[in-house]
């Protein structure tokens, strides 16, 4: 029917002529519900506001006489009418020609009918209409020029006006000048009133808590005060959910505000507390709505949390980080779902390096490399799988079989003494530090480790409060020897106490040692070896001097050699003897975990690390690189620059192009892509991912 009466351009301009003469009011209620109805329809809406004297809408409206306001309210017919108006102007009203015909007087009769009418559903209708002009710019400035913020703010907790009234303020806060206003009326206090209701409806709390965030985004200040006061404990309270009957809209833009006040580091460090992170775990359990947003509101909020030292150590007393990551991974990925989940990786690893490992064993590394696909939408992939790498450079050189000049290895540094294909790395096969201590993974596969703690000496509170990784072990015997010489015999081994942190229980003092050596001989050769390490850490602009890499190059592959050439050097190594090593540094520590100061023999791969290690230690940029076949080097960057005065620039710049002998003749420099590189390398180069 519609259809018809739209074909045809006359019918709408008779209805409005009905409306605007003096005619049977019975034929006016008519006319206005037909004109409502058609106004539905884009084409409707054209003819109406081609018609263009939309006043007679008004006409009804702008008395403001109480006695014929009366009379009408007592004729049920003129009420009909009235409603039927308001449907028709709140169709057309954000037309640009609607707005200027309401210009003039027509948004003050609206306000007037509005403060005279007694009917209430008249009354909330004639406030939605009105309210939704603020849609547009053109609206909202006719609005706040006849100061509506005064007489509808005191709507705000009047349970029938709620939920046009939050709806409307949503766009005038868009105006500076209104949100100020809004401010200091009190309205945070007057939505947080609504909010707390619970009888309340769900549609109107929702509308407040989404007028709320709005307003936070606009003004910190406002935040600042919202915490000040501990308000933000009403939200967390709502979105703890007891009664399970929270819709997912409102859970979803209370977690908005959540985050944002996490932003803030000052009222973060104010709001961290189990019962915040408790809320957003709630927002990840399975509901039967769609919750793909909720899950990205909450992880974003708990994002900004993870910097917190507190909040970590609550989500792994939970297992947060494991309840998060598969419900957020196990649903199909969209661009903002991944963008939150590299987002997650980022953060969480840039946090805490031990995150790196747990986010591994939990899938992270293959789920990024499964939707490499999505690199060229999204640049947050590459920064993803790079965080994960560098905070957990163990599964780096595990995976791509490189370790670059800016890849600075420290404590709890480990690898396989057989490397693991690249599949079964991917899928999660790497082994873990604390799975080893625990004894959960293979010992029969050697693992060399790193450790430069010296011992450290706990109360029996400290062990008590431990949060490090124990292990449990009646004893390792103690056998240290010296023969007055530059190294030690074939064997070593340490004594410890029972659940020691690991730290304490795997300390090399033989690594910590070298390393005291070693900075000796730089210190005779006037080498600031401290400043180098900084630049390297820091990737501060500094000068490279060629001669000091060549002098630190070779004294650091003579020291390399010197310590893993055997207890003789009239015998050769070879895999034989390292095999017959590595059998009694297992059976003496009774552990896989050998570390790599305890090597009195040693090969391609146990010089290579050792000499990463300690270049990393003294500020000698260095890359560590796994071939096949057991083939392991060194490669170092000797810059080629001008004469002085030459330029700073990053250490991370340099481009390795030399291998350092550390089998034949120890500390040489090789030109990387010569035959002589070639046959140490063998050619086999691993490739990066």
């Amino acid at each position: 029917v519609c259809e018809n009466l739209l074909k045809n351009n006359v019918y709408v301009e008779k209805f409005m002529e009905y409306l605007k003469a003096n005619a049977d009011l019975v034929l006016k209620e008519f006319s206005a519900s037909i004109i409502a109805q058609l106004t539905k329809h884009s084409e409707g809406y054209s003819q109406v506001i081609k018609y263009g004297n939309t006043d007679v809408l008004l006409t009804n409206l702008a008395c403001s006489d109480p006695d014929i306001l009366n009379n009408c309210l007592e004729n049920y017919e003129m009420r009909d009418i009235h409603s039927k108006c308001l449907d028709v102007l709140s169709n057309v009203c954000e037309n640009h020609l609607m707005l200027k015909a309401l210009q003039s007087s027509g948004t003050r009769a609206l306000l007037s009918y509005i403060d005279n009418i007694y009917d209430s559903e008249l009354r909330v209708k004639a406030l939605c209409t009105v309210l939704k002009l603020a849609s547009t710019s053109i609206g909202r400035k006719m609005l706040l020029e006849n100061e509506i913020l005064d007489q509808i703010i005191p709507m705000v907790v009047l349970e029938s006006m709620s939920l046009c009234v939050c709806q409307g303020l949503v766009h005038l806060i868009k105006d500076s000048s209104a949100l100020c206003k809004v401010i200091e009326k009190g309205i945070i206090d007057m939505i947080l009133t609504v909010i707390k209701q619970e009888s309340r409806d769900w549609e109107t709390r929702e509308a407040a808590v989404f007028l709320l965030y709005e307003i936070l985004c606009r003004d910190m200040h406002s935040c600042e005060q919202m915490v000040q006061n501990g308000k933000q404990e009403i939200l967390i309270d709502i979105l703890l959910d007891k009664k399970n009957n929270l819709p997912v809209a409102v859970a979803r833009h209370l977690a908005n505000i959540l985050g944002l006040l996490s932003t803030n580091e000052t009222i973060r460090e104010k709001i961290v507390k189990p019962q915040l992170i408790g809320a957003l775990l709630t927002c990840f359990k399975e509901r039967q709505e769609d919750t793909i947003l909720l899950r990205i509101a909450a992880c974003e909020a708990i994002n900004t949390l993870l910097c917190m030292s507190e909040a970590r150590q609550y989500l792994h007393q939970v297992s947060g980080m494991q309840t998060i990551w598969e419900s957020i991974t196990k649903l199909k990925t969209t661009l903002p779902l991944f963008q939150v989940i590299a987002n997650f990786v980022y953060f969480a690893v840039t946090a805490d390096n031990v995150l790196a490992s747990d986010l591994y064993q939990m899938g992270a590394l293959k789920w990024l490399l499964e939707n490499k696909a999505l690199r060229n939408e999204l640049p947050t992939w590459d920064l993803a799988l790079q965080a994960l790498f560098n905070n957990f450079l163990p599964l780096k050189f595990a995976y791509t079989g490189r370790l670059d000049l800016n890849d600075v290895t420290d404590t709890t540094f480990y690898i396989t003494r057989v490397p693991i294909k690249r599949d079964r790395v991917m899928n999660g096969y790497f082994p873990i530090l604390k799975d080893l201590l625990e004894c959960t993974a293979s010992p029969n596969k050697v693992v060399y480790f790193v450790n430069f703690e010296k011992p450290i000496k706990y109360t029996s509170d400290d062990l008590s409060n431990s949060t490090y990784i124990t292990v449990n072990k009646s004893s390792i015997n103690s056998t240290k020897s010296d023969n007055n010489s530059s190294r030690r015999n074939t064997s070593a081994s340490v004594k410890t106490n029972d659940s020691i942190p690991f730290l304490n229980l795997m300390c090399d003092s033989y690594i910590c040692e070298y390393l005291v050596r070693l900075k000796l001989q730089l210190q005779e050769m006037d080498i600031k070896f401290d400043e180098l390490r900084k630049s390297i850490i820091s990737n501060s602009p500094s000068v490279v001097d060629k001669t000091i890499v060549e002098v630190m190059s070779n004294i650091i592959g003579v020291f390399v050699c010197n310590q893993m050439s055997g207890p003789t050097t009239n015998i050769p190594c070879t895999n034989h003897i390292l095999d017959l090593h590595l059998s009694e540094l297992k059976l003496e520590l009774e552990s896989c975990l050998i570390p790599i100061g305890y090597l009195r023999v040693g090969l391609y791969l146990e010089r290579a690390l050792l000499f990463k290690v300690l270049a990393d230690q003294v500020g000698l940029p260095s890359c560590l690189v796994r071939g096949e076949y057991g083939r392991s080097w060194v490669e170092v960057a000797l810059p080629e620059l001008s004469a002085m005065p030459r330029p700073l620039y990053p250490s991370k710049l340099l481009r390795p192009n030399f291998i350092v002998d550390l089998m034949k003749n120890p500390g040489k420099l090789i030109p990387i892509n010569t035959d002589e590189a070639n046959d140490y390398c063998k050619n086999y180069y691993s490739s990066k991912y």
